[in-house]
């Protein structure tokens, strides 16, 4: 009998500091905010065509640079509030379809240098969608990164570059977020200007204008409708097509 109890302790102390163990080489392999940021830099190929944003910003002082938006790119079918044929396709599509509250953001430099995007923090109130592979919890945070962004210069100049594809998310706000897993730094990043929408009580607003060139009126949706739609979707894109 004390032979059995040794042999159980002896397994018993080997689980629990092999456990540890385990874990501590997992998180070594996790990057730091800073590779994050890094690795991120490399999603975004857009470009002004005319050079380096500091070198610009040191010739020319504060530079805003604003890209216009197709009108009409939401959804084939005109009017003020366009059916949600397109939600299917992005939630296809998309890793995950969430919603979440902004709670930080900052901006940086792509590899190329002449464009700025911006990773921000999203606290999950709601899985719409989840990643089969690496399963989210609500109450989680994630990382997402977005065109577009601000960035001050070391010698003083302000960068702005308004993405009116991307329209900034603000702190506090709560958005629905259809995206993509970046399996180089375990974050998310925003695939198509029409998968981001403003939640506010029960309507979902799309960040993507009526006009062109305009913040306001933005495309209206009822949130439950929405969110039912994309649990429907997702449903449907996880089972196979029988042939």
């Amino acid at each position: 009998m004390k032979h059995r109890k040794m042999v159980f302790c002896a397994a018993l102390f080997v689980v629990v500091f092999a456990v540890p163990g385990r874990h501590q080489e997992v998180a070594a392999q996790l990057p730091t905010s800073a590779e994050v940021h890094n690795l991120h830099a490399k999603l975004f190929d857009q470009r002004t065509g005319r050079g380096a944003l500091l070198q610009r910003a040191a010739r020319e002082g504060d530079l805003h640079i604003t890209t216009i938006p197709e009108v009409g790119m939401l959804s084939p079918n005109a009017g003020p509030r366009p059916d949600l044929d397109f939600a299917k396709s992005i939630t296809c599509g998309a890793d995950i379809v969430v919603m979440g509250v902004e709670e930080s953001s900052q901006s940086f430099l792509t590899e190329s240098q002449e464009w700025v995007f911006t990773d921000n923090v999203v606290s999950i109130r709601e899985i719409l969608k989840d990643n089969v592979l690496h399963a989210l919890l609500p109450g989680s945070t994630i990382i997402v990164a977005r065109s577009g962004g601000s960035i001050d210069t070391p010698d003083g100049h302000h960068i702005v570059v308004a993405d009116l594809d991307d329209p900034t998310l603000y702190t506090g706000s709560t958005y629905v977020l259809a995206l993509k897993y970046v399996p180089s730094t375990g974050q998310y990043w925003q695939f198509d200007h029409r998968s981001a929408f403003h939640v506010l009580d029960k309507r979902a607003l799309s960040l993507i204008s009526q006009n062109k060139g305009a913040q306001e009126p933005h495309y209206d949706y009822d949130y439950n409708v929405l969110s039912g739609l994309v649990r429907q979707y997702a449903a449907e894109c996880a089972t196979p097509e029988r042939k």
